[in-house]
């Protein structure tokens, strides 16, 4: 495991992140982009289909999210969980 993937595993590979854009209609499907003070890496993206994202509606720019489950792939990092942030995510 190289150093990058390692400092992503914090926290149980969770993140906050503000949705920055949304893509509907991608070539391998609706996904968005979201950044994070917390994760300096650089973004993240998160597939909207139903077995990656737990919600019921999808985000809109600038929702919280909480993304889980961090992969570095060739193009950037990649959530393979994410939902709303909640009132019970709040410390």
């Amino acid at each position: 495991m190289d150093r990058k993937r390692d400092k992503a595993r914090n926290k149980d590979d969770t993140i906050v992140a503000i949705v920055q854009r949304i893509y509907p209609e991608a070539k391998h499907g609706p996904y968005f982009m979201a950044t994070s003070d917390e994760f300096r890496l650089g973004s993240v993206t998160c597939s909207l289909n139903p077995e990656v994202w737990k919600e019921s509606r999808w985000p809109e720019e600038g929702s919280k999210v909480v993304l889980c489950d961090l992969d570095e792939k060739r193009e950037g990092w990649r959530a393979n969980s994410g939902r709303f942030r909640r009132i019970t995510d709040i410390e």
